[in-house]
């Protein structure tokens, strides 16, 4: 019998080929989204203050959905629950005193006298 090695089989043709076309894929995205990135007008203000050692630094908005918590005994749903707010807090770099503030709007009335 003859031992085939780990990186060459039946589809190893075919998955060299569709790594190759995935690197191309993504370099001709990156080449266009500097494109566009170099076309966004910037003012002086903004040009000054977002500018770093010569990279241009760039702010994503996206919107976090956190639901209230109804004080469900459930570790898996309080995990999840707590994940999603520690992300959420985490990107706005908010003190800890509004922090525990946003927590308390997050959750239900019955659970805030625990």
């Amino acid at each position: 019998m003859v031992e085939e090695n780990e990186n060459e089989g039946v589809g190893y043709p075919f998955k060299l080929f569709l790594k190759e076309a995935l690197n191309q894929q993504r370099n001709r995205m990156m080449d266009i989204f500097s494109q566009i990135l170099r076309r966004i007008p910037m003012d002086k203000e903004t040009s000054s203050s977002s500018h770093f050692k010569g990279i241009t630094l760039f702010r994503v908005q996206f919107n976090f959905y956190i639901p209230i918590f109804e004080g469900k005994i459930d570790a898996y749903a309080l995990d999840k629950w707590l994940n999603l707010l520690k992300g959420y807090l985490s990107v706005h770099n908010f003190s800890n005193r509004e922090n525990i503030t946003f927590a308390l709007l997050k959750v239900a009335p019955h659970v805030k006298n625990w």
